[in-house]
């Protein structure tokens, strides 16, 4: 059997102590900014790149710990999975947040109850409710 390959993604945690944590949809999920890393980007210009893509009007300030990580459980290839790493993220986000096509929607939740119950990664789901808490 071949080793399998793994693409790496990075992902942003921006939690505003105003609004809570950003949270973005699309038709088939419920995800934090961020994607796979190109070439030799380091993780920081990754995540820099990322949410200037997802996020037009965003103002990433400083780029912090990780705060956790995730494989997703289907491979995104043949042969290929994808580990992601999350990271927490200052960030000067507009009060009306402009999104690139990627993403439908926004929310910002900034209660445990306010977690959605579906579409969510669990990675996401305790890192969100760890922030909260």
């Amino acid at each position: 059997m071949a080793m399998k390959k793994f693409y790496v993604g990075v992902k942003a945690i921006i939690n505003d102590p105003e609004r809570g944590v950003l949270l973005l949809k699309d038709p088939r999920i419920i995800d934090v900014p961020g994607g796979r890393i190109d070439g030799d980007e380091s993780f920081e210009g990754a995540l820099r790149r990322e949410i200037s893509e997802e996020l037009p009007e965003t103002k990433v300030i400083s780029i912090g710990d990780m705060l956790g990580s995730y494989r997703v459980p289907v491979d995104v290839a043949e042969n290929t999975g994808l580990i992601l790493i999350f990271f927490r993220v200052e960030a000067k986000v507009p009060s009306k947040v402009a999104l690139s096509n990627e993403h439908s929607e926004y929310i910002w939740v900034n209660k445990l109850e306010d977690i959605p119950e579906v579409g969510i990664n669990d990675e996401i789901r305790r890192i969100v409710s760890e922030i909260l808490q």
